[in-house]
């Protein structure tokens, strides 16, 4: 992200912009879901899904950010390298935050290296609450933790009212974007 927007920035062709939004838009799609995965990792389950909102509203936060600073493209000669500039902030402020994050305590558990997650789940919540994190990640490994929904499942009964009911939400929320966008 950091290198496409540099790109964008410096560039005076529309390739090297173009090449340039490739690799902010790889950056883009690739992040979210590896920043969510990341926190689901590290997160205690009672405010796993708490945390794992923050990237949806920091993406939205972003967006709204990114239009405030591109505003004044249209008046000041030249701003539109300036929000290039500025969209390479946030990616250098995560590269070296990135420094500081721990390693999965779960992906150190599959590869075997118990003694290291054991020193993550420490550093990240305690060591009052290694010995629980610890039989969750064994749990888990076992299938231990969750139950078993077949796919039919999905379409009755309580599967169907958590499904059911955010696919009649987000098909009402196109319905009305694409009749308000008719207008």
């Amino acid at each position: 992200m950091i290198v496409g927007a540099a790109l964008s920035a410096l560039t005076n062709s529309l390739e090297g912009m173009l090449f340039g939004r490739l690799l902010v838009g790889a950056g883009m799609g690739l992040g979210p879901p590896v920043a969510s995965l990341y926190i689901t990792e590290v997160s205690p389950p009672s405010v796993r899904g708490m945390y794992g909102s923050f990237v949806q509203i920091a993406t939205c936060l972003g967006i709204l950010f990114s239009l405030l600073v591109g505003t004044p493209v249209k008046d000041i000669d030249r701003w539109w390298r300036v929000c290039f500039w500025v969209s390479a902030v946030p990616a250098v402020l995560q590269a070296i935050a990135m420094e500081f994050c721990v390693e999965s305590p779960q992906w150190l558990y599959k590869c075997g290296r118990t003694n290291e997650a054991e020193m993550q789940f420490e550093k990240l919540l305690g060591p009052l609450h290694v010995k629980s994190a610890m039989a969750e990640l064994s749990r888990s490994e076992r299938g231990d933790d969750g139950e078993s929904v077949k796919f039919s499942e999905l379409f009755y009964g309580r599967h169907f009212n958590v499904i059911g009911h955010k696919f009649c939400v987000l098909f009402l929320i196109n319905c009305v974007q694409k009749c308000g966008g008719a207008l």
